[in-house]
């Protein structure tokens, strides 16, 4: 099975991975159509029907292998929006289930099939609503209803980020040019070091545990890492990254803070000889933007 073709969900819905759309069968309400995110992890649960999915192998197919890291709040954003959508077109059991420390399960009554010759996913419908029933066909021959409208329903992806393409144009746009590439970050950089780093500092002096919510990663050679992402594989690649960038050793007792700022594409690195908590420690700021390193 793969996403060349149909898939039948307890012979309700027709989900099509090559529209990214989900078709009620019985023609009663109107298609949805997924955001891609939300599509790949669908396609990935039919592919594993019955079987529970890890959150790493979600995290891995759909974001990770596209060169995106999100938080676990999105993949759960996600499978919500997948619910909400199967039970608008009538599945109204939880056929997505959650399965604690473990991933998520689907579990249905699933049937794949290729797209007809000379036809695709309208086509896929007909015949299925054929071979379901042939007598409700003939019934709407003689008592004809009215059709719904036809204007797909769009499940909106977290932030609806389609809202602002025009944006995202511009920036891939300017990505290459030399302001973008090296004037932007520099301000970017001045503007933490003259502001937000001061009232960085000002919270540690007040007493203010500004790192309690960070993840622990565990240790390399007895020095403790920490990061602002809960995704430990991908937070320790960054920091292996960061580390060669700066030329940075870290020794048994040090310690090292991680913060990825996606906004702005800027990530830092604070490095103490101990633990930031103790009075008598000290740390030194790594700021990485593209090709600028920044330290003090």
């Amino acid at each position: 099975m793969d996403e060349n073709g149909t898939y039948v969900i307890n012979d309700k819905v027709m989900f099509s991975p090559n529209t990214n759309s989900l078709h009620a069968l019985d023609g009663a309400a109107n298609p949805i159509f997924l955001h891609t995110p939300s599509s790949q992890c669908l396609l990935i649960l039919l592919q594993n029907n019955n079987a529970v999915v890890s959150q790493k192998i979600l995290f891995e197919e759909v974001w990770e292998k596209n060169g995106t890291l999100v938080s676990a709040n999105t993949l759960y954003q996600n499978i919500a929006l997948l619910r909400k959508a199967l039970k608008t077109l009538s599945i109204d059991e939880e056929i997505i289930k959650t399965i604690p420390k473990q991933g998520f399960k689907l579990s249905a009554q699933v049937s794949y099939r290729e797209y007809l010759d000379g036809g695709g996913c309208d086509a896929n419908i007909l015949e299925i609503r054929d071979q379901l029933s042939i007598e409700d066909e003939v019934s709407s021959v003689n008592n004809p209803v009215i059709a719904p409208d036809p204007s797909p329903v769009v499940v909106r992806e977290p932030h609806d980020v389609k809202e602002h393409e025009d944006i995202v144009r511009l920036i891939v746009k300017l990505k290459g040019s030399f302001f973008f590439k090296y004037v932007l970050p520099l301000i970017f950089s001045i503007i933490f070091l003259s502001i937000l780093y001061p009232a960085f500092l000002t919270q540690l002096r007040l007493g203010k545990d500004f790192f309690s919510s960070y993840y622990s990663l565990g240790e390399i050679d007895k020095c403790a890492i920490y990061s602002s992402f809960d995704v430990k594989e991908a937070s320790l690649e960054k920091f292996k990254k960061l580390a060669r960038a700066s030329k940075l050793v870290c020794r048994p007792g040090n310690v090292v803070y991680l913060t990825f700022n996606r906004q702005y594409g800027q990530d830092s690195m604070v490095f103490c000889d101990k633990s930031i908590r103790d009075d008598t420690a000290h740390c030194k700021t790594i700021i990485y933007q593209e090709t600028i390193l920044n330290e003090n």
